[in-house]
């Protein structure tokens, strides 16, 4: 039986506000400016690099490279930076491997544009709960 000090809706109340507080920062379109990685970035701009040819799988990489990919995909892109600026490859080369990595080992393929989706904003009354526990010390 819950202690009559315990406020279990005022709890709720604090919890719900907390959730859609949390939520809807997440899709606000003032606070959705999605930066790239850094290893992306690079990746990216030596793909477009004016002293490389113009190529169409460069291209198709280069925009398959315009949003967040995991984490694999930036190790990668990071270990053939590495070996550019060690002097393990030449700009052409790297730019080749990014290709290869993007579009053969990954398949990523470029994100179509489009409307981006309304997203939904939560309200407390969204919310419900399902069960709950309270915990109290024990009784002597």
């Amino acid at each position: 039986m819950p202690s009559e000090s315990f406020n279990l809706e005022g709890t709720w109340q604090r919890a719900a506000a907390h959730i859609c507080e949390a939520h809807n920062a997440r899709i606000d379109p003032l606070s959705r400016g999605v930066a790239l990685p850094a290893s992306q970035r690079w990746a990216a701009d030596l793909l477009i690099e004016p002293s490389l040819p113009q190529r169409d799988d460069f291209d198709r990489a280069h925009e398959a490279l315009q949003v967040p990919r995991d984490q694999a995909v930036q190790r990668a892109l990071s270990a053939i930076r590495r070996d550019l600026n060690e002097g393990r490859r030449k700009s052409l080369d790297a730019a080749e491997a990014i290709v290869d990595l993007v579009l053969n080992t990954y398949g990523l393929q470029p994100v179509p544009a489009g409307e981006p989706e309304q997203p939904y904003v939560l309200t407390p009354d969204d919310l419900g709960v399902v069960a709950y526990q309270i915990v109290l010390p024990p009784t002597t």
